[in-house]
């Protein structure tokens, strides 16, 4: 896309999907991503697709899957889900690793 920002004309702008904004010393502060994309052990990972996958599951009502860091400071990625059952929440952790 043309770089409104550039004071050069005929300059573009790469879409990345991160989030950031001109500091008053020029400096860009990152501020986060737009979408629900995460860098999982190298590998970017969009966390709103396992979720809507988990969600085909019979049973299952809604999800959220969630990136967390443990006290070792591995990153697990963790997915808890609400049972179409009234009255009954399950709540389950599923570790996710690499393989090597």
């Amino acid at each position: 896309m043309p770089d409104r920002f550039s004071e050069t004309g005929g300059k573009r702008l790469y879409r990345t999907g991160d989030r950031g904004r001109y500091q008053g010393d020029g400096n860009i502060e990152y501020l986060g991503r737009q979408d629900e994309q995460v860098k999982y052990h190298g590998y970017r990972v969009e966390l709103n697709e396992i979720r809507i996958a988990i969600n085909q599951f019979p049973g299952i009502r809604d999800s959220v899957v969630v990136v967390e860091r443990e006290e070792s400071g591995q990153e697990v990625m963790v997915a808890y889900y609400v049972s179409r059952q009234e009255q009954k929440v399950d709540t389950v952790c599923g570790r996710f690793w690499r393989r090597a």
